[in-house]
């Protein structure tokens, strides 16, 4: 009897063991699948960022993506100027519908998770509304409805945070996890790299059509040694680069105290 009572202990515990040993296993197999899909998620992000140098096709490709792979219908992408200490919306869905462009507005200084994501590049999640209020998020802002579940991470430049990204879901609470802040700060740093490349390649452009408009006109005045025929040559230059719009020269005669005007164009057609 004390012989099949120990067979059947042992059995027991070796039952118990493979039922456990299962379980970690099928654990580890989920967790690697998650991973696998975060990575997954993360290299179509930067492949399709890497293929994009404008800077708001950057914003959209990655705005678009997110709702799609976070099922969120309600996501906001703001840009933070830190010297005015204002925040831009660079894209915003709410209730599947994009919202019209905005001017920037102050940072609300009293929002204490908002201070940290901006200025110690902490992200966070709250997944019910009591959470909300505990960390002084508050309610919802007027003209909208309080969302049940909220998170945000940080988009993180070479030297600073340059803004962050919000999604907010409707539905259920506790939305969001661990795991979902992960892989949404890991995309807010490749966002931001691409921000700032696109950003210097944007002004890199601006800056090399700034110097060939300056250089043609330093060769028209310098091929016209003529008064009139210099500012001709000025106006028709500013007529071509500022198109479609209204454009004068004036000449001020200091002796007659008389401001006598040089050229005039009107949509960009030319009158004097």
């Amino acid at each position: 009897a004390a012989v099949a009572l120990a067979n059947l202990r042992t059995s027991a515990g070796l039952e118990r063991t493979v039922v456990d040993r299962t379980a970690e296993a099928r654990s580890a197999q989920a967790q690697a699948e998650q991973r696998a899909g975060e990575l997954a998620l993360i290299n179509s992000i930067q492949q399709g960022v890497g293929a994009k140098l404008d800077f708001q096709g950057i914003v959209n490709l990655v705005g678009d993506t997110l709702r799609r792979v976070f099922g969120s219908e309600d996501l906001s992408i703001r840009w933070w100027d830190a010297q005015a200490d204002t925040l831009e919306q660079l894209y915003g869905v709410e209730h599947g519908q994009h919202l019209p462009k905005r001017a920037p507005w102050p940072v609300n200084k009293r929002n204490q998770p908002l201070m940290r994501l901006l200025h110690e590049g902490v992200g966070g999640y709250y997944g019910t509304h009591a959470e909300q209020t505990a960390a002084g998020l508050g309610g919802a802002v007027p003209g909208t409805d309080w969302c049940l579940s909220i998170i945000a991470a940080p988009i993180r430049g070479s030297q600073r945070v340059l803004g962050f990204m919000l999604i907010e879901n409707h539905e259920r609470e506790h939305a969001f996890g661990e795991a979902d802040l992960r892989v949404l700060s890991t995309i807010g740093a490749t966002l931001g790299q691409a921000l700032e490349n696109a950003r210097l390649f944007d002004e890199t452009q601006r800056r090399n059509a700034e110097l060939a408009v300056i250089n043609r006109i330093q060769q028209a005045v310098g091929a016209a040694l003529d008064f009139q025929a210099i500012v001709d040559a000025v106006g028709d230059e500013l007529c071509r680069v500022f198109a479609g719009t209204d454009l004068a020269i004036w000449w001020w005669d200091e002796p007659r105290d008389e401001a006598l005007n040089l050229f005039a164009a009107y949509r960009g057609e030319r009158k004097r």
